[in-house]
């Protein structure tokens, strides 16, 4: 067919380097979508060298020996409770004599004493340290305190002895801080004052250690570890408090 005169069909050529221009894009693209692919997958062995580990060798077989005993202990727990015994600890009933006698007498009249009565007693209370302040021991920390305030006999020794190797358990009473022996003895560095610098009176006439003062703790320290020596296996201590009756505003706490 021919064309009109002055107009011609021309088909210009496709240039050949845009043709591979297009083909190396399109290997740019596939090459950086497999390597963000592949990249979930990439690991670091201890060299720090890198490797691909896929799904299939994730787990290894010591892993697989290990989820197989965890479903074997899961499979037996299920078929078989575990039953589990708690004991409760078993409580001792105390049934305690607190002696009257101070000093101790000799200890087999101590033994007539606990065993009067019909009552079985498993535990035994000694006053070592009454609230006067006195000490039923021969105790060398009352001594220190004041020369008048360890009140024993030639058989007291002997007596505690007995008791606190006995079966029996043994329990040294200790009044604290009510003592008028060793507040009278040492005021300033163990009595309980009043505000205006003296020795406090509470409502019985009674004195007390001050509980702020290193002197006292001392001394009261010093009581318990004799105790502890002696054998006894408790100690029980009371009026351990400052003063409840009496002109309570007049006492110089700290000082």
């Amino acid at each position: 067919m021919a064309t009109p005169k002055g107009y011609y069909s021309y088909r210009g050529r496709f240039p050949k380097w845009k043709i591979v221009v297009i083909i190396i894009l399109i290997l740019v693209i596939a090459a950086a979508a497999g390597f963000i692919f592949l990249q979930r997958y990439l690991v670091y062995d201890g060299s720090g060298f890198p490797r691909f580990q896929f799904p299939s060798s994730q787990q290894t077989p010591a892993a697989d020996k290990r989820d197989a005993s965890k479903k074997s202990a899961a499979s037996g727990s299920s078929k078989k409770d575990l039953n589990i015994k708690v004991e409760k600890p078993k409580s001792k009933d105390v049934r305690a004599l607190q002696l009257s006698e101070t000093p101790l007498p000799d200890w087999n009249t101590v033994q007539q004493r606990i065993t009067q009565g019909g009552t079985a007693y498993n535990a035994v209370v000694l006053t070592v340290k009454d609230p006067a302040g006195y000490v039923y021991y021969d105790s060398a920390a009352a001594v220190a305190a004041s020369r008048r305030a360890v009140k024993s006999t030639a058989a007291t020794a002997a007596a505690v002895a007995g008791l606190t190797g006995s079966d029996y358990s043994s329990v040294a009473r200790i009044s604290c801080l009510r003592d008028n022996r060793a507040a009278r003895a040492d005021i300033s560095g163990k009595g309980l004052k009043n505000t205006g610098g003296y020795l406090f009176y509470d409502a019985n006439s009674a004195n007390w250690l001050d509980p702020s003062k290193p002197a006292a703790q001392q001394y009261l320290a010093s009581l318990a570890k004799e105790c502890a020596n002696l054998g006894f296996k408790e100690i029980l201590l009371t009026d351990f408090s400052y003063p409840t009756q009496g002109k309570l505003s007049r006492i110089a706490y700290g000082t």
